[in-house]
């Protein structure tokens, strides 16, 4: 089962269909207890802001399911046993991990933002790289006094 991103802000949801799949419950009875359960805690227009479709790649027709953020998922699973919680919680937190990883930030992004964002990084390297050769005489000063023999040049006129 996929992870799905529904909303704009791109957080995660998690179907009822795949919550039926993890666990082992009908698609039916696990829609009918996030409707309710929806309604409870957003009234009934609530629950359409979570119905989406899925179309059924076998037979082309489309099935209503629901799209639960994890607070609402985790709700839902609280009335079930310990074994099926722990299926969900484990779910989520394979998607959550997914979500940080670096093709999943990537994928986030256009083309144009990631090439801007290299050259952004681009551009700071470099001026770090001048400011870096700016002061490295300075550094080296230091350096040169401690290493002056004794007699060819005091402290004081090395300093100057």
């Amino acid at each position: 089962m996929q992870l799905a991103i529904t909303d704009p802000n791109g957080a995660l949801t998690m179907s009822t269909r795949e919550i039926a799949g993890l666990t082992g419950k009908e698609h039916k009875n696990v829609l009918r207890d996030a409707r309710a359960m929806l309604a409870e805690l957003h009234g009934e227009q609530g629950v359409l802001s979570f119905e989406q479709t899925y179309r059924d790649p076998q037979n082309g027709q489309t099935y209503p399911e629901l799209a639960l953020p994890k607070r609402e998922c985790l709700i839902l699973v609280t009335g079930y046993s310990i074994a099926l919680r722990a299926k969900i919680i484990d779910r989520w937190q394979e998607l959550e991990a997914r979500a940080r990883s670096p093709q999943a930030i990537a994928a986030n992004y256009s083309r144009m933002e990631l090439l801007e964002m290299a050259m952004a990084a681009e551009k700071e390297r470099l001026q770090l790289t001048h400011k870096v050769a700016e002061l490295e005489p300075k550094a080296v000063a230091p350096d040169r006094i401690s290493q002056a023999h004794c007699g060819s040049t005091c402290t004081r006129q090395a300093a100057k």
